[in-house]
């Protein structure tokens, strides 16, 4: 998968995510809630987030489960979801059916 693609998925389930006003995570929540995980407080912030949204930085393995849990992904969604980082499988979807679908790869 091109980095650009899977930062557009992370940004996308990044905004299913609502804060206690009612607002759409930004990116500084992201970073907070990943590190938050990994108990590291500085590992990630805005700048990060705004890297891996824009395809300008890969992200590690730790990352990525921590990425999953944040995100709140189901069992078949962190395979679907790893899966695709590894490029081992493609996907077919549009940002406003991406969890309504049920399904992010091409059937």
């Amino acid at each position: 998968m091109k980095p650009q693609t899977f930062g557009r998925l992370i940004q996308v389930l990044r905004r299913e995510h609502y804060d206690e006003e009612g607002q759409p995570w930004n990116q500084q929540q992201l970073a907070q809630a990943v590190n938050r995980i990994l108990g590291q407080p500085d590992r990630w912030n805005e700048d990060v987030v705004s890297k891996i949204e824009r395809g300008k930085r890969g992200i590690k393995p730790d990352e990525m489960a921590a990425l999953a849990t944040v995100l709140h992904l189901t069992s078949s969604e962190r395979q679907q979801f790893f899966w695709l980082l590894l490029g081992l499988i493609s996907m077919h979807w549009c940002p406003s059916t991406i969890r309504r679908s049920g399904c992010w790869m091409t059937c």
